[in-house]
């Protein structure tokens, strides 16, 4: 209980800095953000059972952000050579077909550590060009994760 409201307060207070201009948000969020693992008793450097690492330094600052979230998503491992049949498989599974005409997913490629964004492409030609253009020069073998997700109305 004294931890959520303490996390409360340092947000309180760190926002209140922000705020009145005491502090910049590039300082203050990253303060915020340790401020509240300390809070929480997060550890900065520690391991599991499992042997996979749970401090903040190691899940945050060393393996880096979460770069892509989709909810209820579709993924499909595939590779340079056969993405296309993977990103038809979604198109097919996904495309929503109403009387306003075709609602294409939203395609998302991932090679290594980029992401190419294939979403708010008007048909799957456009899809598969821009897809062709991005992957040239990958060998044939080269790992490539399809990842497709309905868009949704807000």
């Amino acid at each position: 209980m004294w931890q959520g409201l303490l996390i409360i307060i340092v947000f309180l207070v760190i926002a209140a800095l922000m705020m009145t201009k005491k502090i910049p948000t590039l300082l203050a969020l990253p303060l915020m953000a340790i401020v509240i693992c300390v809070i929480a008793g997060v550890p900065a450097v520690g391991v599991n059972e499992e042997g996979a690492a749970i401090g903040w330094l190691q899940t945050v600052l060393e393996a880096g952000v979460i770069r892509l979230q989709k909810n209820n998503a579709w993924v499909r491992q595939s590779d340079a050579a056969n993405w296309k049949r993977d990103v038809e498989l979604l198109l097919e599974e996904l495309t929503i077909y109403n009387d306003g005409g075709v609602n294409l997913p939203n395609i998302h490629l991932i090679v290594g550590k980029r992401i190419v964004d294939l979403s708010g492409l008007q048909s799957n030609e456009q899809i598969y060009g821009l897809g062709g253009i991005e992957l040239a020069g990958y060998p044939e073998d080269e790992p490539i994760i399809v990842v497709g997700a309905r868009k949704v109305d807000t």
